[in-house]
């Protein structure tokens, strides 16, 4: 009965809560670390997050609307008050990630799958997802859908600040 009731159920729910499953064993891990795992084996310092917001975006290469923010996330490299980094959502395996991100044309740095724990990052329930996170590595907006630069910009003008 179980195996029948998995093989029914949609792929895009198992991912959820795999994701979900997978960022709350990771989390204990990850918040004693000072520094962020990226996909690519080297590390973003969080020290490198000071007075600046970290844009974490969820994508996956099936995803038409995550294909069409790429260009903006990718210019966004060069703020000088933002970190862009990205999230594979199909979690592909180290050797064949950096073929998919040339495919993709994204520029940007993928984290590995324990720096997500660290905010306690819901799954998505749709893609394109990205996360603004403040200085004070906190949740500051969600925002859902393909982004611009406008867009974000936008959003950071609106969200609350810390306290």
């Amino acid at each position: 009965m179980h195996s029948t009731y998995l093989r029914h159920w949609p792929l895009f729910q198992r991912f959820r809560v795999l994701i979900a499953v997978g960022l709350s064993a990771l989390l204990v891990l990850a918040c004693s670390r000072e520094s962020l795992p990226l996909a690519s084996g080297e590390t973003l310092s969080l020290s490198q997050l000071q007075d600046k917001t970290l844009v974490v975006n969820v994508w996956a290469e099936w995803c038409a609307p995550c294909r069409e923010e790429i260009p903006e996330l990718n210019a966004m490299m060069e703020a000088s008050d933002l970190i862009v980094v990205g999230i594979d959502f199909d979690r592909h395996p180290a050797d064949k990630l950096p073929s998919v991100l040339s495919r993709m044309g994204i520029a940007f740095p993928q984290l590995a799958a324990e720096a997500e724990a660290r905010w306690s990052l819901a799954p998505p329930t749709g893609l394109p997802v990205t996360y603004l996170i403040d200085e004070g590595r906190q949740v500051r907006a969600i925002l859902k859908g393909p982004q611009t630069r406008h867009s974000i910009r936008d959003a950071l003008a609106k969200a609350p600040l810390p306290e």
